[in-house]
């Protein structure tokens, strides 16, 4: 199951070493997050081992993963006010009972996962790809920890064509990407092949029917290549990760047709990265359009 949140006790009794390896099995690339429970949970994390009159080098490198983890976009808010008149454990309870995470690390082993047991076994399951329902609600919903850290986002998909009648369609999955990230500055940048958008009225129906919908802190651009040059891997991007769509952005409204869809490795996301936009100058752009808000 992709995009796993976990909470993860600040106070658990850990070694410097057993902390990092389990933070290092969280992050975009990974497809697991930790819940930020409480708010400051960083901070506190750094406290409880601060009180262990560590020395300076093991609460640098403590400090340093934790950012790190942070900068792998590893920590997630979760919707419930924590409670200070609660044990954590039992915020961390009341958030799972109301599905806001699913499962808990501590040293409570009665409650969740231990944490000392995940660092060399496989109790946390794979995370990185899942089948989803090819929905534009289910797209936008999987791809939700991306689009919230992330104000350039890139969609790569050499098939995209808007046609006004469909009622799912691309036309689905631009509203739904819009309307998903509307409280913050966005800018859409899309790359598609010229042929595929030129099939039909896709730009006029661009203008009649995704202009309208953005904010004045949003814009899309598309970016139209030659067929031959567009690859057939459709995915999205940032510079915080990317998620890569099997059957790419043509939303269904028939429940049963189900796809792949997983995060990109650091590897494979750098990879991307570096044709799409390090090296954009190089591309053979056909047409530029540009819609703002």
């Amino acid at each position: 199951m992709i995009n796993q949140k976990f909470a993860l006790n600040p106070e658990v009794q850990l070694e410097p070493l057993e902390l990092i390896l389990i933070l290092s099995k969280f992050g975009l690339s990974e497809g697991r997050f930790i819940s930020r429970l409480p708010d400051g949970w960083r901070q506190q994390v750094i406290q409880e081992f601060e009180k262990r009159n560590l020395g300076t080098i093991e609460m640098v490198r403590i400090r340093r993963h934790l950012q790190s983890l942070k900068e792998r976009c590893g920590i997630l808010n979760v919707s419930i006010e924590y409670k200070e008149e609660l044990s954590w454990l039992k915020n961390a309870l009341q958030a799972k009972t109301k599905g806001l995470i699913d499962d808990i690390i501590s040293d409570d082993i009665n409650h969740g996962l231990s944490a000392k047991d995940i660092i060399d076994s496989d109790s946390l399951r794979e995370c990185r790809d899942t089948k989803i329902t090819w929905t534009a609600d289910e797209m936008i919903k999987v791809s939700m920890p991306l689009l919230s850290m992330s104000e350039e986002i890139y969609i790569v998909d050499r098939y995209i064509k808007l046609r006004s009648k469909e009622p799912d369609g691309y036309l689905a999955f631009f509203k739904k990407i819009i309307e998903a990230t509307q409280s913050k500055k966005t800018k859409l940048i899309v790359y598609c092949a010229q042929g595929s958008f030129n099939q039909t009225n896709s730009e006029r129906n661009l203008r009649e029917k995704i202009s309208p919908l953005l904010s004045c802190r949003q814009s899309i651009e598309f970016f139209l290549l030659p067929d031959d040059v567009i690859p057939h891997e459709r995915f999205i991007i940032s510079i915080k990760g990317g998620i890569y769509f099997d059957k790419g952005f043509h939303s269904s409204i028939d429940p049963s047709e189900r796809h792949l869809v997983g995060y990109y490795s650091k590897s494979a996301h750098e990879e991307q990265w570096k044709e799409f936009v390090e090296n954009r100058s190089n591309l053979k752009i056909e047409k530029h359009i540009i819609i703002s808000g």
